[in-house]
């Protein structure tokens, strides 16, 4: 029961990575055949962000509800489906909407996977096992720009999404005939679904508003975004069945970056490399992290998770630094040296924070715990994203990224790695005085 629950999730947490870290391969052939301008071709990777951002903690609060094996199944035929919609998308328009889509399907899978092997395992085999499902989520990103960049230039980018539906097929039919049981919450529970909404809400605004910066309108949906959290917090403490249970976030301080979307611009438009060799080199990243995130994994089971973490964050700001220097000349083996500095900190990151933070919550909840987690994962790969689009958006305009002087690309992807380096190290902060707080716990 344990290899079957382990094997469906390890499976299924391989696909949404990969088609991420594939589609950034394949954007420079979808611009091609669409004729579509930069910021359009960063919001072909940023609806899907959004859309599962939005999508996460209704489903995962749904899954504790209702179970959280048929939320999953659900999710994985929603995105055989959408996958197929994209691979024969006549256009950019339908490309976004089926994306949309195909976001909503991939939040039904992210928390349910992981509460699913969190109730399954024992908590002392518990950090292995979601290591061992970290490391096929950095699997699924490391295939991605070899398999993909392959695809892309061999077969053309369409082909990126047909080669998942197979993969989704054995998921569905293990699901179905092979997983046993259901995994749900005891007590009679509803779904907040006014409070879903407002959620949904805010995120869709904030993210909106940032595309729209630096003109005024942008600030106004920033702004509405922030009166909305404000409503939002206020109403999960009141009601009696929140969708977010807030005090997860006061008992329990457990609670990406557009790197492949960036550097896959660079090497092929700046560097002039072909979709194979760019996947070649952002490899690098994802393969460190998925030989590493088990034995994260397993190290945050004998040690305390949060000072592991902050550790690997520190790793990461180190990385996105070093990155931030790029220019036209760059070796690229100096490019694979700082992803592979990404990838141990993001393995030593990734796995301890996780075990962690699902460590103390209550059964019940595992749902909309994993839910949450997945959730600051995606904003922090929106808000990656959004601030690529906006420096996109500023320096470069719509327009098309063949026509644009490589040094202006250079200098935008820049910005973007030092913006994005200098929040990572706020991250570091926060979570090393959690860390910290918790030995201080620990000891007394």
């Amino acid at each position: 029961m344990k290899r079957t629950t382990l094997l469906v999730a390890t499976t299924a947490a391989l696909l949404a990575p990969f088609m991420s870290s594939a589609i950034n391969v394949a954007l420079p052939a979808i611009a091609g055949e669409f004729h579509v301008d930069a910021v359009t071709l960063n919001w072909i990777a940023t609806v899907y962000l959004l859309a599962a951002g939005a999508f996460l903690l209704p489903f995962g609060r749904l899954a504790d509800i209702v179970g959280r094996k048929l939320i999953f199944l659900i999710g994985m035929l929603l995105y055989a489906l959408t996958t197929v919609l994209c691979a024969v998308s006549p256009g950019v328009v339908f490309l976004l909407i089926a994306r949309v889509f195909q976001g909503v399907a991939s939040a039904m899978l992210f928390g349910t996977s992981v509460a699913i092997v969190t109730s399954v395992f024992e908590p002392y085999e518990r950090g292995r096992a979601l290591g061992i499902n970290v490391a096929a989520t950095y699997l699924g990103l490391s295939l991605g720009p070899v398999a993909g960049g392959a695809l892309v230039q061999y077969a053309g980018w369409r082909s990126v999404f047909w080669v998942q539906i197979p993969i989704a097929l054995v998921v569905i039919g293990l699901v179905v005939f092979r997983l046993k049981g259901e995994w749900k919450s005891e007590e009679h529970e509803r779904l907040d679904v006014p409070g879903s909404l407002l959620y949904m809400g805010v995120l869709a605004a904030a993210i909106y508003g940032v595309s729209l910066l630096p003109d005024v309108p942008g600030y106004l949906y920033l702004g509405a975004a922030a009166i909305g959290t404000v409503f939002f917090v206020l109403r999960q403490r009141r009601t009696t069945y929140p969708l977010l249970n807030v005090s997860l976030f006061v008992e329990n301080r457990g609670f990406g970056f557009a790197v492949t979307f960036l550097l896959s611009l660079y090497l092929q438009y700046v560097r002039g490399l072909t979709p194979g060799e760019a996947g070649l080199i952002l490899v690098a990243q994802p393969i460190v992290q998925a030989g590493l995130s088990p034995i994260a994994g397993r190290i945050s089971d004998r040690a305390q998770p949060r000072i592991i973490a902050s550790m690997g964050m520190l790793l990461t700001v180190l990385g996105l630094f070093g990155l931030s220097f790029v220019h036209q000349q760059t070796p690229l083996f100096g490019i694979v040296i700082w992803l592979a500095v990404l990838g141990v900190g993001f393995a030593f990151f990734s796995s301890p924070n996780t075990n962690g933070a699902l460590r103390d919550v209550e059964k019940r909840y595992y749902g909309v715990a994993a839910a949450t987690l997945g959730t600051m994962r995606v904003l922090g790969q929106m808000l990656s994203m959004a601030i690529s689009l906006l420096i996109f958006s500023v320096q470069i305009g719509h327009r098309v990224l063949g026509q644009v002087a490589p040094q202006r690309i250079v200098g935008s992807i820049r910005l973007a790695f030092l913006i994005s380096a200098l929040l990572c190290a706020v991250g570091v902060v926060f979570s090393m005085r959690g860390g910290a707080a918790q030995s201080s716990g620990a000891a007394e």
